[in-house]
């Protein structure tokens, strides 16, 4: 019998894990007064309301509290909202201004930061200190001080793959 050395990849950011059933996504228009605050922003990300129309959305842009989250951005696939061959790190595609949300249920995530993702773990979220390697909205597994924030409704379940991709789950 042959062992199996390496974990196979969960999949892309803002895919969804586990069953159908287990999600709630709703559709959400992307706010586009300023184009570019979307170019470097992921699938899987977290998002929150537009405070120039409550109907659309933005991506986290720095100064966030728990409060703000929406949700998590949801990659459509196969569709316009990523291209086929998506890789970690990819943005988010202007080719469809309306994108899912995920309210409830299981989403990838990549990961940054120093912290290890693992099951029933906190989930944090990047809102200052960026550099290129830390993005605003980025996913980490911990505490940064003020340039974090714990999302009480979301954990990681379980450690991420070799690519850096974790699932969390939100508002389960």
């Amino acid at each position: 019998m042959v062992a199996l050395v390496s974990q196979i990849p969960y999949g892309r950011p803002g895919q969804l894990a586990r069953g159908v059933h287990d999600q709630t996504t709703l559709p959400y228009t992307l706010d586009l007064t300023d184009r570019s605050v979307w170019l470097a922003y992921e699938m899987g990300m977290p998002v929150k309301r537009s405070t120039v129309d409550a109907q659309k959305i933005v991506p986290f842009s720095g100064g966030e509290t728990e409060a703000d989250l929406l949700g998590f951005l949801v990659s459509a696939y196969p569709g316009d909202a990523v291209d086929v061959n998506a890789q970690a790190g990819d943005a988010v595609s202007l080719r469809s201004l309306v994108k899912d949300v995920l309210r409830r249920g299981f989403i990838l995530v990549e990961t940054q930061g120093s912290g290890t993702p693992a099951g029933g773990g906190q989930v944090f979220v990047r809102i200052a200190g960026a550099t290129s390697a830390l993005k605003i909205g980025g996913i980490e597994a911990a505490a940064d001080g003020s340039n974090t924030i714990a999302l009480s409704k979301a954990f990681f379940s379980g450690s991420p793959d070799a690519n850096g991709i974790a699932c969390i789950e939100y508002n389960i």
